[in-house]
């Protein structure tokens, strides 16, 4: 069901305050990741004081990055046209490298986790993109006339998970859209129109409790895939009717 990742993404929200692109901390961090062949760059952070510079560091082809903000440290790999289908399995095994590393070197737990994963579900024909839109939606009579070539469903619910002797409670996000734009394909800009399919799982932000460590995200992460995996099945039953 589907064709393309397009990026996954690990949060941890955590204090990363005074990781700033100065020499020391970048000294640091290239010695922390020097089997990855990080290079250090900087992005601006908005804040209540205007924008801010907060230190980055990328791959050499900037497909990964881990930005390092004042509360929050992202984790982000962008995926290009050629996959193997182990995409969410090879971004989850590094991601899990990379962020124990980051606990040991901060020496902090965090207090909340997410996971996010935006993907492109196989091409369709306009007839069978229109039969997803009326199984996910009940469509007005305008609709039901003129379909619409654009849509969008965003659904979050709350569920509880266990994460070793604790029990969290978690936000799951799903968007299901159909959305128009371009990809590079066979090195050129070809116009689609797609379903879009993005997930996200999330620890809820009202638990400020400093208590996840690098193991806790490794079951986290292992929950996320598996309950990843099990929403694209249900989806795929529901617009495949």
């Amino acid at each position: 069901m589907i064709d393309l990742f397009i990026k996954f993404q690990i949060n941890i929200f955590i204090s990363a305050v005074n990781i700033l692109p100065d020499a020391p901390t970048i000294s640091a961090l290239l010695e922390l990741f020097k089997e990855d062949g990080f290079i250090p760059n900087t992005i601006h952070e908005i804040t209540s004081e205007g924008p801010q510079p907060r230190l980055m560091m990328s791959s050499p082809d900037s497909m990964l990055n881990i930005s390092f903000l004042s509360n929050k440290i992202n984790i982000t790999q962008h995926c290009g046209p050629e996959q193997t289908g182990n995409e969410t399995d090879g971004f989850l095994a590094k991601g899990k490298e990379i962020c124990r590393k980051i606990f040991d070197y901060l020496s902090q737990r965090s207090w909340r986790l997410a996971f996010i994963a935006n993907s492109m579900l196989k091409e369709m024909s306009n007839d069978i993109l229109e039969n997803c839109y009326k199984q996910l939606f009940r469509p007005l009579p305008m609709y039901e006339r003129n379909p619409p070539h654009e849509w969008n469903n965003r659904s979050i619910s709350r569920e509880e998970i266990s994460l070793a002797s604790t029990t969290e409670i978690v936000n799951v996000i799903t968007e299901i859209k159909r959305a128009r734009g371009e990809m590079i394909i066979r090195g050129k800009p070809t116009a689609i129109q797609r379903v879009h399919f993005q997930y996200e799982l999330n620890t809820i932000s009202e638990n400020r409790d400093t208590r996840f460590d690098a193991s806790l995200l490794d079951d986290f992460l292992d929950i996320a895939r598996d309950n990843l995996n099990s929403v694209v099945k249900e989806l795929e039953g529901v617009i495949n009717v």
